[in-house]
């Protein structure tokens, strides 16, 4: 039997007998000699390791199910400013037949362009101009992030934990499943592991007591990885950024004696985020018109039905062109907002998210059962780790303020967990010879099988559905002479299979892709697109069939 087809979810059962076999048989390997070689890896040794190690998981996944196809919303959306900036601009200029082209998560006006922060669309601009292929800045970001994680690992234990939580980390289910998506999890957790790494190094421990190295590089790094936070999940990012910096803030007041090297600190990381802040409002300015204004905060005021945040009051509904935004904006949106209506109900919906959170986070938590059962022990004794769980209660708790939540908001957090998760990890091999560190080993072991098991189960799985029907539309009308307009019609339409994206350039694409409106609105498009050869889509009725216009 083909191993992959005996690893796939279809026979999960068998496959996790299996590998509890083998994760037993990895518990089995002489101590001398695991400690020899974990020992003999020295720190830039192990963050190359565990970024090739994440590559070859990522990027591996692709050789049979092929590159992935976006699907949701949101990945349209990066998709359209990943090709924007590949083509050397910032934003597009509104199309004169704006109303046609209009979907969501996008600006039609008053520029052409994606709501969310630029950080994601870089990553993938990245991957377009050197590859072809948008994926790769994603699997980029993907290693820099995992290995960003080893760095971040050994600001709070040594060398060879950071290396085994570093690979736990590129390993783990939720983070391969990241690298396989257009939507920028993965770009986040990265700016989140290097601002913990940063802060966790200017509060070091020496001498077996705890003082703070106030180091402007240091400083930099966290800057840097708050500036990365802004563009890709700015509010939970400038959550967790507040509570780290409330954090050094704190140790430099009580480190009265200690404070002369503090300022160059805050200088450096000031600098950091001025020239972030810069660059983000010359990008706000030339997509929206202001340097104040997000593109975030321009889509929500022309298309959003609910607010953001669970406390805010529901303002005006905005008028709509186009059914399916209606429907997806007003009963998709509204559903969730309305999910707090009372404290029973917020009370359900938080218990909700928490588990939402839980499953991106931790995945099987019962996998770390056995170290994390530790941990009250250490929030009492160890003051990082105090810390780390408040940063984590609060971060968590913003989360829930929000009117929608899913485990990739958390990924700036992510660092947070992996770093608690591997100090109780430590400590349990700790105990006493042989259990505690018999028990550390059984949990990586059973770990490293869960994670193969899902690995495989995600390489078998076949693409399918309308991702794979529509880009084998748009690649059918490549390969033919011309340019072609597609005019989609929709009868009753499941509102999260959205056709109406297009690329950055409409006037040049090889395929543009309309939603159809009343007579006078198609005709003026048809003149407009008099050039192309136009075709007719009903997804909703079969969604590989194109008719020619008018036939």
């Amino acid at each position: 039997m083909h191993l992959l087809g005996f690893l796939s979810f279809e026979g999960t059962g068998e496959a996790r007998a299996w590998l509890t076999v083998l994760a037993a048989g990895m518990c089995a390997l002489p101590s001398r000699w695991l400690r020899g070689v974990l020992g003999s890896i020295g720190p830039w040794s192990a963050i190359v390791v565990v970024g090739v190690v994440s590559f070859v998981a990522v990027a591996g996944l692709a050789i049979k199910r092929g590159i992935p196809r976006p699907y949701v919303h949101d990945e349209f959306s990066y998709l359209l400013a990943g090709d924007t900036f590949a083509h050397g601009r910032l934003t597009n200029p509104q199309h004169p037949m704006w109303e046609h082209f209009e979907s969501m998560h996008i600006l039609a006006r008053p520029t052409y362009m994606s709501k969310y922060p630029p950080g994601q669309g870089l990553a993938l601009a990245l991957g377009q101009a050197v590859t072809g292929e948008p994926i790769w800045g994603v699997w980029v970001a993907t290693v820099l992030a995992s290995a960003a994680m080893c760095w971040m690992l050994m600001a709070f234990v040594p060398v060879r934990w950071a290396l085994v939580g570093g690979l736990m980390a590129a390993l783990h289910p939720q983070m391969l499943e990241w690298g396989q998506r257009y939507w920028g999890a993965t770009l986040a957790a990265l700016g989140g592991a290097l601002a913990i790494g940063g802060w966790g190094r200017m509060i070091s421990i020496r001498g077996g007591r705890q003082s703070s190295v106030w180091s402007w590089r240091e400083a930099m790094w966290m800057g840097v990885g708050m500036v990365v936070l802004a563009n890709t999940r700015p509010y939970e990012g400038a959550v967790l950024a507040g509570v780290l910096v409330l954090g050094l803030v704190w140790r430099m007041v009580s480190e009265k004696g200690r404070i002369a090297g503090a300022w160059g600190m805050w200088g450096a990381m000031a600098g950091v985020l001025a020239v972030g802040a810069g660059l983000m409002a010359y990008y706000n300015w030339r997509v929206t018109g202001s340097a104040f204004r997000l593109p975030y905060q321009e889509h929500q005021s022309q298309y959003g039905a609910v607010p953001l945040f669970i406390f805010q009051a529901r303002g005006a509904q905005p008028a709509y062109r186009h059914k399916e935004i209606e429907t997806f904006q007003v009963r998709e949106q509204v559903y969730w907002y309305k999910r707090h209506d009372s404290w029973y109900e917020l009370r359900k919906e938080a218990i909700k998210n928490l588990g939402r959170l839980r499953a991106g986070c931790l995945g099987n938590v019962e996998v770390l059962a056995l170290p994390l059962v530790l941990l009250p022990w250490m929030v009492w004794k160890v003051r990082r780790v105090r810390w780390l769980v408040g940063v984590l209660a609060v971060v968590t708790g913003a989360l829930l303020l929000e009117t929608y939540c899913f485990p990739h908001y958390a990924t700036p957090a992510a660092g947070v967990v992996a770093v608690i998760a591997v100090m109780a990890l430590r400590r349990m091999s700790r105990l006493g010879w042989p259990m505690g560190r018999l028990m550390a080993r059984v949990t990586v072991g059973v770990f490293v099988a869960w994670s193969a098991v899902w690995w495989a189960g995600f390489y078998n799985w076949k693409q399918e559905g309308f991702a794979v029907a529509r880009h084998e539309v748009l690649e059918g009308l490549k390969k033919q002479e011309g340019k072609h307009l597609v005019i989609v019609r929709y009868g009753e339409h499941n509102v999260h299979e959205e056709w109406v994206y297009n690329e950055a350039e409409i006037d040049e694409a090889k395929v543009v892709w309309a939603r159809e409106m009343d007579t006078e609105h198609n005709r003026k498009l048809l003149e407009y697109f008099k050039d192309r050869k136009v075709w007719l889509i009903e997804p909703d009725v079969d969604m590989r069939e194109l008719k020619e216009w008018g036939k």
